[in-house]
């Protein structure tokens, strides 16, 4: 400390528990930022190499149209589902 600190801190600053309490919220301080940092960059990373060619393929394939099902009504759908998934509705249809 300079020879002019003495007026500016107060004496019970002036601690040597008080200057170590602030020396270690500092130091935990710093550490949570080079934290967030990293993760701001991972994630920043992350989102300008993604999403890769065979990611883009994948995507497309999964926003394609399915072809709609042929017929009146959709029997034809349902009689196209494994046995599984049309077994609640088999049940639901047997109450009526």
């Amino acid at each position: 400390m300079g020879p002019g600190c003495e007026s500016c801190i107060p004496q019970r600053l002036r601690t040597k528990s008080c200057r170590r309490f602030w020396l270690w919220l500092s130091r935990g301080l710093i550490v949570l930022l080079v934290g967030v940092l990293l993760l701001a960059a991972v994630w920043t990373y992350g989102r300008l190499t993604s999403p890769t060619e065979p990611q883009r393929e994948a995507v497309a394939v999964m926003e394609a149209q399915p072809p709609m099902p042929e017929g009146d009504n959709g029997l034809d759908l349902l009689m196209a589902l494994p046995p599984s998934a049309r077994q609640p509705v088999a049940k639901q249809s047997a109450m009526l």
